[in-house]
């Protein structure tokens, strides 16, 4: 039996449509009973980094002391610098990292 190509594309285009309104129900279904936990602790590490944040006053934060000791990361952004630049990654020489933001 050979089905007509609109048919098909209706066929495909519906099962598609079809699976993606499951997965959308699926996951709210899911959010309803995971979402008072997960939703609390993501709450409460935020306002907790906050208030970290808050009661560090003028002295330099952790946070940025761990980006400048951050070795991967400083692999990382020389040899960013290196490929755009060119040259190879020993020519080049980091003095110092700042959080800009």
């Amino acid at each position: 039996m050979e089905y007509a190509n609109w048919f098909v594309v209706v066929m495909g285009v519906g099962i598609v449509f079809f699976g993606l309104i499951v997965l959308i129900i699926a996951v709210t279904i899911m959010g309803k009973i995971l979402g008072g936990r997960a939703g609390g602790n993501a709450a409460a590490g935020v306002s907790g980094a906050q208030r970290a944040m808050a009661g560090a006053g003028g002295a330099a934060s952790p946070a940025v002391n761990d980006i400048a000791n951050d070795m991967g990361l400083i692999a990382a952004i020389s040899a960013a610098i290196a490929d755009d630049m060119g040259t190879d990654i020993s020519g080049i020489r980091i003095h110092s990292i700042k959080k800009v933001a």
